[in-house]
C-alpha cells in the first residue's frame, strides 16, 4: 500500500492527469526531473543515477515535496480515509498475529514503522503500545522488563506514528534523515534482546532513519529471517555487509534466510508451527 500511495502523491505533485497511464518506475523519474530542474534534490540524491534514485525512492520523499504543493497531505487524509474504512476487517495475517499472541505465552515483541490501527483494533491480547515521543520515553525500560517476564502487555513500538495521531506520523525525509531519535533507538535496542530470532516481515528497509541501525553489528548478531515474496534492491546492502557475520553460520546468506512468501502464508504456517517451536521472534 505505501508504494500505492507514493504513486498516488508522485501523480498530484507532478499534476498527472487521472486518466493518463504511467508506470510507477517512470513516475520516479519524471520527480526526479522535477527535484533536478527545481534544485531540489539532496547532496547524497544528487550522486545518483536517476534510475538508482528511482529505485529507492520513498513515500516520505514524496510527501516531503507534497507538503509544499499541496500543505492538507491529501495523500495522507486519502490514507487516513481507507485505514478507517477497513480497519475492523482485518486479513489473515493480522488475525493469526493476534492467535499467536493470546495463545503461545512466548514474549513476542512487535516493532513497526505502518502507522495502521490493525493491531491494536483486532489483537485480544494485551498491549502496551509506543507511538509518542513522551511515551517512547519509557519504553526501553518497559522492553526490558516484559523480556524478563515483570510485565504481560506486548511491548508494540510504532516508530513512525500512528494514523489516528497525525501529529506523530514521521512522513517526509526531513524527519527520517534525523534519525529515529535516543528514545525511539533505546526502545528498538532494548527489543534485539539476547539470542533473539528477529523477522522483517514484508519489510522493504529503505527508511533512512532505520537503515543505519538496522545494518549495524548489534542487529547483524541476531538470527535474522526477511519475510517478502521477492528480493527488493534495498536488501542489497544487508546482504553483502552481514557477509562476515554470517560465514560462521548453518545460513550463510541472505537467500538461505529469505522467506519467499506474503505475510498471510508465512504467519499462517507460524500459527500452524508455534506450539512445535521452542522460541518465537520479535516481528518487524
Amino acid at each position: 500500500m505505501g508504494d500505492t500511495l507514493r504513486d498516488a502523491s508522485l501523480r498530484r505533485v507532478l499534476a498527472i492527469p487521472a486518466g493518463e497511464v504511467v508506470t510507477s518506475s517512470d513516475l520516479a523519474l519524471r520527480f526526479h526531473r522535477l527535484l533536478d530542474q527545481r534544485l531540489w534534490l539532496t547532496p547524497a540524491e544528487r550522486d545518483l543515477t536517476s534510475e538508482a534514485f528511482a529505485e529507492r525512492l520513498t513515500l516520505e520523499r514524496v510527501i516531503q515535496v507534497e507538503n509544499d504543493t499541496h500543505p492538507t497531505l491529501p495523500t495522507l487524509l486519502e490514507f487516513r480515509d481507507a485505514h478507517d474504512s477497513v480497519v475492523h476487517t482485518p486479513g489473515s495475517a493480522v488475525l493469526d498475529l493476534a492467535w499467536l499472541l493470546a495463545t503461545t505465552g512466548h514474549r513476542i515483541i512487535l516493532v513497526t514503522v505502518n502507522m495502521d490501527r490493525l493491531v491494536e483494533e483486532n489483537v485480544t491480547a494485551p498491549l502496551k503500545v509506543f507511538v509518542s515521543r513522551a511515551e517512547f520515553r519509557h519504553a526501553g525500560q518497559y522492553v526490558r522488563r516484559y523480556a524478563k517476564g515483570d510485565e504481560v502487555a506486548v511491548p508494540y513500538l510504532k516508530l513512525h506514528g500512528c494514523i489516528s495521531e497525525l501529529s506523530t506520523c514521521v512522513m517526509s525525509t526531513d524527519q527520517t534523515q534525523l534519525g529515529l531519535g535516543d528514545r525511539k533507538l533505546r526502545g528498538l535496542r532494548a527489543a534485539v534482546g539476547k539470542n533473539r530470532l528477529w523477522i522483517y516481515i514484508g519489510a522493504s528497509l529503505r527508511d533512512l532513519d532505520l537503515r543505519p541501525i538496522l545494518l549495524s553489528e548489534e542487529f547483524a548478531r541476531l538470527d535474522e529471517r526477511w519475510v517478502n515474496p521477492y528480493w527488493v534492491e534495498s536488501y542489497d546492502e544487508f546482504a553483502e555487509r552481514r557477509l562476515p557475520f554470517w560465514r560462521g553460520t548453518s545460513r550463510r546468506s541472505l537467500e538461505e534466510r529469505l522467506v519467499t512468501e506474503t505475510a498471510d502464508t508465512f504467519l499462517g504456517a507460524l500459527r500452524t508451527a508455534c506450539s512445535a517451536l521452542d522460541r518465537v521472534p520479535a516481528l518487524l
